[in-house]
């Protein structure tokens, strides 16, 4: 496995611990959070950014922000 991969994992793991911590400390609800999170999925895949990527690269793009949605749904 790519060593990059493994840092990315890493990665998702800390921010949805910290999207967690938001959660529970008040300052944001999983709504808005969830909210947040689906307009950047949106802002990865619009068609004017897709058109150039395959769908292949196109889910790879935005594998990271699907992640933390759903961590931050099982939370």
């Amino acid at each position: 496995m790519n060593v990059a991969n493994l840092q990315l994992e890493g990665l998702l793991v800390a921010v949805a611990e910290i999207n967690r911590l938001l959660v529970s400390k008040g300052l944001v609800s999983v709504d808005e959070l969830d909210l947040t999170l689906r307009k950047a999925e949106a802002s990865l895949t619009s068609e004017d950014k897709s058109v150039e990527l395959p769908p292949a690269n196109r889910d790879a793009v935005a594998f990271p922000v699907r992640f933390l949605q759903l961590a931050n749904s099982l939370g």
